[in-house]
Protein backbone atom coordinates (compact mmCIF):
# COMPACT_ATOMS: atom_id res chain seq x y z
CA UNK A 1 0.00 0.00 0.00
CA UNK A 2 1.42 3.65 -0.88
CA UNK A 3 0.90 6.42 1.32
CA UNK A 4 0.52 9.84 -0.71
CA UNK A 5 3.19 12.83 2.06
CA UNK A 6 0.91 15.91 1.92
CA UNK A 7 1.49 19.37 3.81
CA UNK A 8 -0.60 21.72 4.69
CA UNK A 9 0.12 25.54 5.39
CA UNK A 10 -2.61 27.87 6.11
CA UNK A 11 -0.91 31.57 6.31
CA UNK A 12 -3.74 34.52 6.65
CA UNK A 13 -2.68 37.94 7.70
CA UNK A 14 -5.23 40.66 6.86
CA UNK A 15 -7.69 38.39 5.19
CA UNK A 16 -5.40 37.23 2.64
CA UNK A 17 -4.56 33.21 2.86
CA UNK A 18 -2.43 30.79 0.96
CA UNK A 19 -2.72 27.11 0.62
CA UNK A 20 0.27 25.42 0.16
CA UNK A 21 -0.29 21.82 -0.92
CA UNK A 22 3.11 19.25 -1.41
CA UNK A 23 1.38 17.22 -4.17
CA UNK A 24 0.05 19.71 -6.51
CA UNK A 25 2.94 22.90 -6.79
CA UNK A 26 2.62 25.63 -9.04
CA UNK A 27 0.95 29.57 -8.37
CA UNK A 28 -2.73 30.75 -9.79
CA UNK A 29 -3.61 33.90 -9.16
CA UNK A 30 -7.16 35.15 -9.53
CA UNK A 31 -7.96 38.65 -10.27
CA UNK A 32 -11.47 40.05 -9.38
CA UNK A 33 -11.34 43.67 -10.87
CA UNK A 34 -14.40 44.82 -9.66
CA UNK A 35 -13.30 44.39 -6.14
CA UNK A 36 -10.55 46.64 -6.33
CA UNK A 37 -8.27 44.33 -8.20
CA UNK A 38 -8.69 42.07 -5.48
CA UNK A 39 -5.69 39.41 -5.76
CA UNK A 40 -6.18 36.08 -4.58
CA UNK A 41 -2.94 33.31 -5.24
CA UNK A 42 -3.67 29.51 -4.74
CA UNK A 43 -1.23 26.60 -4.92
CA UNK A 44 -3.84 24.15 -5.40
CA UNK A 45 -5.19 23.52 -8.89
CA UNK A 46 -7.97 21.30 -8.23
CA UNK A 47 -10.19 23.61 -5.90
CA UNK A 48 -12.93 25.69 -7.61
CA UNK A 49 -12.94 29.73 -8.37
CA UNK A 50 -15.02 30.27 -5.27
CA UNK A 51 -13.00 27.74 -2.65
CA UNK A 52 -10.66 30.12 -3.71
CA UNK A 53 -12.56 32.88 -2.79
CA UNK A 54 -13.49 31.82 0.14
CA UNK A 55 -10.19 30.45 1.49
CA UNK A 56 -9.15 34.13 1.14
CA UNK A 57 -12.46 34.90 3.47
CA UNK A 58 -13.50 36.84 0.51
CA UNK A 59 -18.14 36.80 0.51
CA UNK A 60 -18.82 35.26 -3.08
CA UNK A 61 -23.04 34.89 -3.46
CA UNK A 62 -23.93 31.13 -3.77
CA UNK A 63 -27.66 30.30 -2.81
CA UNK A 64 -27.44 26.55 -3.99
CA UNK A 65 -24.99 25.60 -1.39
CA UNK A 66 -21.95 25.64 -4.20
CA UNK A 67 -23.76 22.46 -5.68
CA UNK A 68 -24.08 23.94 -9.30
CA UNK A 69 -28.23 24.13 -9.44
CA UNK A 70 -28.15 27.81 -9.60
CA UNK A 71 -26.22 31.19 -11.43
CA UNK A 72 -25.84 33.03 -8.45
CA UNK A 73 -22.59 32.46 -7.85
CA UNK A 74 -21.75 33.26 -11.67
CA UNK A 75 -18.20 35.03 -12.55
CA UNK A 76 -17.56 36.90 -15.47
CA UNK A 77 -14.38 35.81 -17.21
CA UNK A 78 -12.48 38.77 -18.63
CA UNK A 79 -9.03 37.29 -19.42
CA UNK A 80 -8.01 33.20 -19.26
CA UNK A 81 -10.84 31.69 -20.46
CA UNK A 82 -8.48 29.00 -21.36
CA UNK A 83 -7.47 28.54 -17.88
CA UNK A 84 -9.90 27.07 -16.63
CA UNK A 85 -10.98 22.88 -16.79
CA UNK A 86 -13.63 22.78 -19.32
CA UNK A 87 -17.49 22.96 -18.13
CA UNK A 88 -19.04 20.60 -15.85
CA UNK A 89 -22.15 19.13 -16.79
CA UNK A 90 -24.15 21.46 -14.53
CA UNK A 91 -22.81 24.70 -15.96
CA UNK A 92 -23.48 23.01 -19.64
CA UNK A 93 -27.29 22.83 -18.45
CA UNK A 94 -27.18 26.40 -17.26
CA UNK A 95 -25.66 27.57 -21.14
CA UNK A 96 -28.38 24.72 -23.09
CA UNK A 97 -30.94 26.91 -20.65
CA UNK A 98 -29.56 30.38 -21.62
CA UNK A 99 -28.88 31.36 -17.62
CA UNK A 100 -24.66 31.39 -18.84
CA UNK A 101 -22.59 33.69 -21.79
CA UNK A 102 -20.08 32.14 -23.53
CA UNK A 103 -17.84 34.53 -21.15
CA UNK A 104 -19.70 33.62 -18.30
CA UNK A 105 -18.37 30.31 -15.47
CA UNK A 106 -19.98 29.06 -11.84
CA UNK A 107 -17.78 29.69 -9.33
CA UNK A 108 -18.69 26.90 -7.80
CA UNK A 109 -17.79 24.67 -10.64
CA UNK A 110 -14.87 26.09 -12.31
CA UNK A 111 -11.86 25.31 -11.52
CA UNK A 112 -8.90 27.28 -12.87
CA UNK A 113 -5.69 25.80 -13.83
CA UNK A 114 -3.76 29.06 -14.44
CA UNK A 115 -4.14 33.04 -13.94
CA UNK A 116 -7.63 34.17 -14.75
CA UNK A 117 -9.30 37.93 -14.14
CA UNK A 118 -13.23 37.97 -12.92
CA UNK A 119 -15.40 40.04 -12.36
CA UNK A 120 -18.68 39.69 -10.35
CA UNK A 121 -22.07 40.43 -12.43
CA UNK A 122 -23.27 43.39 -10.37
CA UNK A 123 -27.01 41.21 -10.44
CA UNK A 124 -25.42 39.07 -7.44
CA UNK A 125 -22.72 41.45 -5.74
CA UNK A 126 -23.59 41.30 -2.53
CA UNK A 127 -24.41 44.71 -0.04
CA UNK A 128 -21.76 44.84 2.31
CA UNK A 129 -18.86 44.57 -0.12
CA UNK A 130 -17.41 47.48 -1.65
CA UNK A 131 -17.50 47.20 -5.54
CA UNK A 132 -15.97 49.08 -8.12
CA UNK A 133 -17.56 51.04 -10.87
CA UNK A 134 -15.67 48.60 -13.58
CA UNK A 135 -18.44 45.68 -12.94
CA UNK A 136 -20.01 44.00 -15.81
CA UNK A 137 -24.09 42.70 -15.75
Amino acid sequence: MTHLKVKFFLYSPHFTSKIVQSYNMGKITIKVKNLKGLKLISEDKRQTLIEIVHLHQIDWMHACGKKGRCTTCKAIILEGEENFEPLTRAEQKMIDRNKLRKNERLSCQAIPKGNVLVNVPKMYQLPHMQYGEESET
